[in-house]
């Protein structure tokens, strides 16, 4: 089958974020003031959740080795990201990012930020979280985050009295000391939102456990979510974060208003592990509305798995857990071989960004027929006529979906490589056809989901159309017998000849 491509990834993603789309986002986000990059990212998140897709994610873990994907990283070891690449030849969709140390080392924050910047220009999204030390400390860094003697750490976890300081005392060295933790994590953000990047900001992670600071005691740890929340959102005026938890007991669940996207961290050394899913069951009994991730594991589940709990990413820790054999072992559980990785990363449910990869190769079924959309004629020239079709199997009937930025789409079509264009960006009743890629307006699609798995499609360039059966047909095109079943654009009626469903074949 013919490599659809995409020459330049990044120029994609840039060209992209220029493009206003007036559409109303499907999905409400937490936070009502959300700016307009941070809610079509939401509803991209949700919809490719409905379309049985799965995103890669890569947490980056050592602050020495973030090599901006430099062809020779100044370190012996390379990052996850890169190293990703070298495995699979693919880059994840996301990268996890953390503002440890952050305060303590200049240089590695810059690096941090300008790494969230650049991923946010190649297309991709990125993850933060913050190994934040206690608020007994000034500066994140002066205590540690764990208690109770993990991590090596003989800290004793908060007492009753310090957490009542910390929650209800602002005039206390401990509320002081956390506003100023996030005051520093604020600013950083900051820097981030005036560039246009989203941040997907998954904070006191594993929150259910006894190991941090901020866990093991559910009252305490929701009051601690909302006070973060309406700190950094109303006082700190951050709009560029959408809310993720990780916390697997649903007791920890903050609530609906507080919470974008719900996750859970699952280490295991088997990918059949019942955990996955019977987990995944119990975070969304407190959450059912929402999305949910895999936000860290070890060792990935199989692909049966991650398809059967419809996760929208799943994340693999850094280091040993991406490739034991080159950054070392972590021991218990173990981490992934090199064909585990390709096995996730190749796989038609999961959505990377490589230039030149395109996920899944879907048809494209008219509710109101049934039938599928198809340049006719096996056509591959420019100019090829779109119409509705009998699904057949042939690969002029398939298409790759391609997400390049800020609720975008292009759809190519597999047996010509080419993709889905609106003839000279016209208005209402504009016929459209295959054409060579040129990432013009006319070639990118806006998605907002409708009902039991359909989409209105609409061109970016103008929003108040959809994509039509001409004639409302529900028999095959064929152009001897007129426009009946051919595509075109037209003003947006909500009947169910707009409407589309992307399908695995």
């Amino acid at each position: 089958m013919k490599a659809f491509t995409i020459k330049n990834a990044a120029t994609v993603a840039v060209a992209a974020l220029s493009v206003a789309a007036a559409v109303t986002a499907a999905h409400a986000t937490a936070d009502p003031n959300a700016n307009y990059q941070t809610k079509r990212t939401f509803d991209y998140i949700n919809t490719v959740g409905k379309m049985g897709l799965t995103l890669s994610m890569q947490h980056c873990g050592s602050p020495w080795n973030l090599d901006d994907l430099q062809s020779n990283p100044p370190n012996e070891k390379k990052s996850e990201i890169t190293r990703t690449y070298e495995i699979s030849g693919r880059y994840p969709a996301i990268i996890g990012l953390d503002w440890l140390n952050s305060q303590a080392f200049s240089f590695r924050n810059t690096a941090t930020i300008n790494l969230a910047k650049d991923w946010t220009n190649r297309g991709g999204i990125v993850q933060f979280q913050f190994h934040e030390g206690t608020p007994r400390g000034y500066n994140p860094e002066d205590t540690s985050f764990y208690v109770n003697g993990a991590g090596g750490s003989n800290q004793a976890a908060l007492s009753s009295g310090e957490w009542n300081d910390l929650l209800n005392n602002n005039s206390s060295s401990m509320h002081q000391n956390w506003q100023h933790h996030m005051d520093l994590a604020a600013g950083w953000m900051q820097q981030l939102q005036s560039a246009g990047v989203v941040i997907l900001w998954r904070p006191y992670h594993e929150g259910h456990g006894n190991w941090f600071w901020w866990g093991g005691n559910a009252t305490n740890y929701k009051a601690l979510w909302k006070m973060q929340f309406n700190y950094l959102t109303n006082t700190k005026g951050l709009h560029n974060l959408l809310w993720v938890t990780s916390a697997s007991d649903p007791n920890y669940y903050p609530g609906d208003a507080y919470v974008d996207i719900t996750g859970f961290d699952e280490y295991t050394n088997n990918q059949y592990d019942g955990a996955f899913t019977s987990t995944a069951n119990s975070v969304r009994s407190n959450s059912s509305s929402k999305t949910l991730a895999l936000t860290e594991t070890g060792l990935l589940p199989a692909n049966s798995v991650i398809q059967q709990n419809k996760y929208a990413w799943v994340a693999i820790w850094d280091g040993g857990f991406l490739d034991p054999a080159y950054y070392g072992s972590p021991g218990n559980p173990g981490g992934n071989t090199n064909a585990q990785v390709q096995s996730f990363y190749w796989d038609p449910h999961t959505i990377c960004l490589s230039p030149g990869v395109w996920n899944g190769q879907y048809k494209m079924i008219a509710r109101n027929s049934g039938l599928a959309l198809d340049a006719y004629g096996l056509g591959t020239a420019d100019g090829t006529q779109l119409g509705q079709y009998a699904y057949g199997g042939g690969a002029n009937q398939k298409w790759a979906v391609c997400y390049i930025g800020n609720g975008q789409y292009i759809f190519g079509n597999q047996n010509a490589a080419k993709p889905l264009d609106v003839i000279g960006s016209g208005g209402a009743g504009t016929f459209t056809e295959l054409y060579s890629l040129n990432t013009a307006n006319n070639q990118r699609w806006v998605l907002t989901y409708t009902d039991s798995n359909n989409y209105r499609v609409s061109p970016a360039y103008n929003t108040a159309l959809a994509l039509d059966v001409y004639g409302a047909a529900t028999g095959n095109y064929n152009p001897a017998s007129g426009n009946n079943g051919r595509i075109d654009v037209y003003s947006w009626f909500g009947t169910t000849n707009q409407q589309w469903s992307f399908q695995f074949p």
